[in-house]
């Protein structure tokens, strides 16, 4: 689980660097074709202020680039669906241990995925990832309608899937789920208005037998 959530990041990366680079080069090519030169200095000179101020601005918080990564390229992919993925100005990580960030790269995507998912055309996702004194805390807002079955929880249960309601695959919410429990934390919905996930991932790994004798 630990080596797909590193490499999960990494594809997630190179697609939508792939998806950028294939719209930016057709944009060029129409303005050449229309014989407007200055027109493509002035967008080739936007887009890398663009690019590099999302990067920037996500870098300064999410200090593991790992994460950072994966928040980076999420917003990048989401944006051809006029959905906004943006980090909260209160998030702020260090860089972690790697069983930590493997665990926090799984969160992290399946939530954010669930979130886009929910969202048909335009809206928006917001992720907060805050660094506590024993934990890492990820709080994953969405614009979408909420989860329409009456028992909320069945959601984070494996084979769970219907089209007409949210995480239409049925498997990125266990995942984050057993990610979760597996260090012995939690995680949680608040059904409201924004649906809120909310997922503690304690730094050491506790044992499961030692949460359930609590």
């Amino acid at each position: 689980t630990e080596q797909l959530a590193g490499t999960r990041a990494a594809t997630d990366m190179l697609r939508a660097q792939a998806h950028e680079f294939s719209n930016k080069i057709h944009t060029i090519g129409g303005l050449l074709a229309l014989g407007a030169y200055s027109e493509v200095a002035e967008f080739v000179g936007h887009v890398g202020q663009s690019h590099s101020g999302v990067a920037a601005e996500v870098g300064e918080k999410i200090r593991d680039r790992r994460v950072a990564a994966l928040i980076v390229a999420k917003r990048t992919l989401a944006s051809e669906r006029n959905i906004e993925v943006r980090l909260n100005p209160m998030s702020s990580l260090s860089a972690l241990a790697e069983d930590l960030a493997n665990d926090v790269l799984v969160v992290a995507g399946n939530l954010v995925d669930n979130s886009l998912q929910a969202i048909d055309h335009s809206g928006w996702v917001e992720v907060l990832v805050a660094e506590q004194s024993d934990a890492v805390m990820l709080r994953v807002s969405d614009s979408g309608p909420g989860v329409s079955s009456p028992d909320v929880e069945a959601i984070f249960h494996e084979g769970w899937s219907t089209k007409s309601d949210r995480d239409g695959h049925g498997l990125g919410l266990p995942l984050a789920r057993r990610a979760c429990l597996n260090r012995g934390g939690s995680i949680e919905i608040t059904n409201h208005e924004p649906t809120t996930f909310t997922a503690i991932l304690p730094i050491e790994r506790v044992s499961v037998a030692a949460v359930g004798a609590r």
